[in-house]
């Protein structure tokens, strides 16, 4: 698809894009349909020059990372979930898949009284976390609670989810 790059920006206001101010550019292009959209410029179009370099080298609109958590430190779990809120917020893709002692934390977290319950519960509705280690949950005896809370057991390299799949499907894999 020579030619072709994705522009994507978020017409709330004015804002900057890679050094353009898109106030002016967002005149030109069609309506979204919600506060975050997306179109796709052919190598004809008067933008297509403006954005293709930029873009490529300087900025990259459509994130997709995957937070891989191993610790059971909820001081540092609550910035994987802040960070994937956030993210969630901003139209980009933050996922979280749970791993070594990182999956004690579901049932510490389902608890309303503890501080990461909030967040926790904020991210579950969203979809953001992805999985527990299924190895890691048998191991460490939380099987039962990760299934009560409705959390899926995934691991497909022996009983451990892949970080290549994660890869593979574009993801950037960030590690707490």
């Amino acid at each position: 698809m020579e030619g072709i790059c994705r522009v994507r920006l978020q017409l709330d206001g004015p804002s900057r894009v890679a050094g353009i101010e898109t106030r002016p550019l967002t005149q030109n292009l069609p309506q979204p349909h919600c506060s975050h959209s997306q179109w796709i410029l052919q190598q004809t179009d008067p933008l297509h020059d403006r954005f293709r370099s930029r873009l490529t080298s300087e900025v990259n609109l459509m994130h997709k990372i995957v937070f891989f958590a191993f610790r059971d430190n909820p001081l540092c779990f609550v910035h994987v979930l802040l960070n994937s809120l956030d993210m969630a917020k901003k139209g980009m893709e933050g996922k979280i898949v749970l791993e070594g002692e990182a999956v004690t934390l579901v049932p510490v977290m389902a608890d309303p009284a503890h501080f990461l319950h909030p967040l926790y519960r904020k991210a579950k509705e969203q979809g953001l976390i992805l999985g527990a280690c299924r190895a890691c949950s048998n191991k460490l005896h939380v099987t039962d609670a990760i299934a009560q809370e409705g959390i899926p057991l995934i691991g497909e390299m022996a009983g451990h989810p892949a970080m290549s799949d994660f890869i593979e499907k574009g993801y950037t894999l960030l590690t707490f």
